[in-house]
């Protein structure tokens, strides 16, 4: 395919550099390993939190791909190291295909910035690589193996594009062999989510193969645990006059985890921890207003939509189309459970299931690996006006891979936005759900009046 807070991680750097590494290491009691690939082991690693990372999760973006002022999804990499780095950019399907990946040459500090929608409606994007990249003056420039034949990148060829925009549609796509790779909505908008990893040299791989995430015979794996990028997104409507900001995931490395423990890429090395990333959380809290309610009716009269990212613990191969419920096998994903509070602390527990694919009588939920699905719909209904989530997103489906100390265990990311339209007040506001846990220990617990006695949940209070 197409390639082209504090830092728990370090990377090959000067004398000076070090010199205040190794100093600061020691006033915090890291441990490192000076060498070649210097890195710092650090332990605890507890709830995502914004802070300079390995790994950047963009977890769902969209871009109408017949008209570039519709909606489009942009998003930022940045640099914190003085040192010069390679981030690999990997763009998935809705149900987790990989469709295409590419590499960025990051200069010292420095910042890559593109907007989707030239990329998949044009097939362009920013030029980068050594000599290409701006160097500024606190800029330590590095070579890089194999990017002397891949960057800068060309443009995709018009055949390619095609193949991509197919692929991000729920279409047939002739690169993935005629066969599908997402959700048809049928309105050609592009949806997926990006991972962006740290690496080491140029490649057309990406997670799941090998060389990747591992060690392959005497060749050294492309991913590093430097902790130094962090990045943000722009979600921008300009036909609707609305836009939000949120900043990447960031997802941190440096942990050493046991065999059968959840990483963020466990699914792609059998759950063997290799890739040394801390997992993301597996239930969340969530405000909602629903259009009609007298809150909205003060405040966001369009209602509330959740962005929802979820694990399949499945490596997703490109699949006969068209997708649809049990195709691919896993999709229909269920959740542990959800509980839905009012503003006077009533709660309601809808059927949920453990298993995927639900059974259609249980609450919908978010079936797919990514999604922007609009609450108190038929796809996901709410008696009450207005009030908050409990969503424990944790599911087990016959299709994951195996090797899980905790088979229900299940990492997820969630967003929520807010959203007002009228001719006069147009506007979104977008944010995060709060983390009730962490990914190295789960929560398993969903309150409910539905049981005798009923069940309440203790919230943790451990990071």
């Amino acid at each position: 395919m197409y390639s082209g807070s504090p830092i728990r991680g370090s990377v090959p750097m000067s004398q000076s550099h070090l010199q205040k590494v190794l100093a600061f290491a020691a006033l915090v009691s890291l441990i490192f390993v000076v060498g070649p690939n210097t890195r710092a082991l650090a332990s605890g690693l507890g709830r995502i939190s914004d802070q300079p990372a390995a790994t950047l999760l963009l977890p769902y973006f969209e871009v109408n791909l017949t008209n570039p002022n519709a909606a489009t999804t942009m998003f930022s990499i940045v640099n914190a190291s003085p040192d010069a780095q390679l981030a690999h950019v990997v763009i998935w399907s809705d149900l987790s295909v990989h469709v295409l990946d590419f590499d960025v040459y990051l200069t010292g500090y420095g910042l890559y910035r593109l907007n989707l929608n030239t990329l998949l409606i044009t097939g362009a994007s920013p030029s980068t690589g050594e000599g290409v990249s701006p160097n500024g003056p606190l800029s330590t420039p590095k070579t890089f193996p194999g990017c002397s034949t891949i960057l800068p990148l060309p443009p995709l060829s018009a055949s390619q594009l095609t193949s991509v925009q197919n692929a991000l549609t729920g279409l047939a796509s002739a690169e993935l062999g005629d066969l599908c790779a997402g959700i048809a909505h049928g309105d050609m908008i592009a949806r997926g989510y990006i991972t962006i990893d740290d690496v080491n040299s140029c490649s057309f791989l990406f997670p799941g193969e090998a060389g990747y995430l591992s060690t392959a015979g005497e060749q050294e794996r492309v991913i590093t645990d430097y902790n130094v990028l962090w990045g943000d997104s722009f979600y921008i409507n300009k036909s609707t006059n609305q836009a939000f900001a949120q900043p990447l995931v960031h997802i941190a490395a440096g942990d050493v985890f046991d065999s059968g423990a959840y990483t963020f890429y466990g699914r792609y090395d059998g759950w063997t921890g290799v890739d040394d990333r801390q997992p993301l959380a597996t239930t969340f809290f969530a405000r909602y207003i629903n259009a009609g309610s007298p809150q909205a009716g003060n405040y966001f009269n369009a209602g509330t939509t959740a962005i929802v990212w979820r694990d399949s613990k499945v490596v997703q191969s490109p699949f006969t189309c068209p997708a649809a419920t049990m195709n691919p096998e896993w999709f229909g994903l269920g959740q542990e459970g959800i509980a839905i509070f009012d503003e006077q602390e009533d709660v309601e527990t809808p059927p949920t299931c453990h298993f995927s694919p639900c059974p259609p009588n249980t609450q919908a939920g978010f079936p797919a690996e990514t999604q922007k699905l609009a609450l108190d719909t038929t796809a996901f209904p709410i008696t009450f006006g207005a009030g908050w989530l409990w969503l424990d997103l944790n599911q087990n489906n016959a299709e994951a891979t195996t090797g899980l100390t905790d088979d229900l265990e299940s990492q997820s990311w969630v967003i929520t936005l807010y959203d007002n339209a009228s001719k006069s007040n147009t506007y979104e506001i977008g944010e995060r759900a709060i983390q009730l846990d962490n990914g190295s220990d789960p929560n398993h617990c969903t309150p409910s009046d539905a049981t005798s006695p009923v069940t309440t949940c203790t919230v943790p209070t451990a990071n």
